[in-house]
């Protein structure tokens, strides 16, 4: 078992409801249908002030390297993501303890 950690920012700009409209209506289903071993997405919002102001929580069936490999290879919707003063944050963790 892995995990992605994903925190991200709108755009100067954006609103928060267009921010999370994007996110869960175009962003998660392209992600979901175009990398493999998501088991599922749970999302937060920060408590309190500042950048980030999301953070998503990518349950994995393999290494988080190979999915991330996956990312990094261009998997993205244009959106209202600050890419500019604070770009997504994405950390993979792969489990200490076999299942």
């Amino acid at each position: 078992m892995s995990v992605l950690l994903v925190q991200t920012s709108p755009a100067a700009g954006t609103s928060v409801d267009d921010f999370n409209a994007w996110y869960d209506d175009v962003h998660l289903p392209e992600i979901l249908a175009s990398v493999s071993g998501i088991l599922g997405v749970q999302r937060y919002r920060l408590v309190g002030d500042g950048p980030p102001r999301f953070l998503a929580v990518y349950s994995l069936d393999r290494p988080a390297a190979e999915v991330l490999a996956v990312l990094g290879a261009g998997v993205r919707t244009p959106g209202p993501l600050d890419l500019t003063d604070n770009p997504p944050l994405v950390q993979g963790f792969d489990s200490l303890v076999a299942p």
